[in-house]
């Protein structure tokens, strides 16, 4: 076996975080949005990689896009400022998660989906991760 040093996921890492963060959303914090969802269902949150524009031998800096889906553009605003204070406030949650914000909050219309969504993107810096690879032979 030998070491392989992969890249570490951050979008996971932060989804995880804002889905210990924010109980009370009725779909919690996702990679997509649930099948069929629509802004009558309530608010949703969404967190993607945007990629990684800085890669290096031992890390990465992630560029993370969390969105917010409401039924209206004041509280999908609302809900995104409560995200972005978790995720720039330094406390015991961010610990050992370098976050920057890498742009600020928008919000408008959403056309695909109806309703109104706000977002952000968000940088995130980790160091790459061993991952065991089995070298075979012939």
């Amino acid at each position: 076996m030998a070491d392989v040093w992969i890249t570490a996921n951050a979008a996971e890492k932060v989804r995880q975080l804002l889905d210990d963060s924010l109980k009370g959303l009725p779909h919690g914090v996702r990679t997509a949005l649930p099948k069929k969802w629509t802004p009558k269902d309530g608010t949703a949150v969404t967190v993607v990689s945007d990629g990684a524009p800085v890669s290096d031998r031992a890390w990465t800096r992630e560029v993370v896009r969390v969105t917010v889906h409401s039924l209206d553009i004041v509280s999908a605003r609302r809900v995104m400022a409560l995200i972005d204070g978790i995720l720039t406030t330094p406390s015991i949650r961010t610990m050992g998660l370098p976050i920057q914000p890498a742009t600020g909050i928008i919000a408008a219309a959403d056309s695909k989906v109806s309703g109104y969504m706000s977002s952000a993107a968000y940088t995130v810096s980790l160091p790459r991760i061993a991952m065991k690879e089995v070298i075979r032979h012939g």
